[in-house]
């Protein structure tokens, strides 16, 4: 993919905007894992930015999109707005709400029942 891995690829990653298409604008680290897959299947483009959606598409498709946190300088991912809860962020939402039930009930004494919102 890449003849020689620099530092500064994985920096533009956090900072880049997609220039172009549905995602126009986005930094390309918050571009969600469909988008990329799509340009994997039909062909990365054949410049700078090509190589730079390919780079992430490897990260995301290996899981491994937290390891450019530290390189955000505090900023949190945005996440797309037209894309699905992932399977992890529905369990992670049913552990929060078994985890608040538990604590009321074990601060009161009595079964809770959990609030939805």
């Amino acid at each position: 993919m890449f003849d020689t891995m620099s530092p500064d690829q994985l920096q533009f990653l956090v900072t880049r905007e997609m220039p172009f298409g549905k995602y126009k604008g986005r930094i390309l680290a918050d571009l969600p894992g469909n988008y990329l897959n799509w340009f994997a299947r039909e062909g990365f483009p054949p410049d700078e930015i090509g190589r730079l959606l390919a780079l992430m598409h490897e990260i995301d498709h290996n899981g491994l999109k937290h390891l450019l946190q530290p390189l955000r300088g505090g900023k949190e991912p945005v996440a797309a707005p037209d894309q699905a809860p992932t399977h992890a962020d529905m369990a992670l939402g049913a552990m929060e709400l078994v985890s608040n039930s538990l604590t009321v009930s074990l601060q009161t004494g009595s079964p809770a029942t959990p609030q939805t919102s």
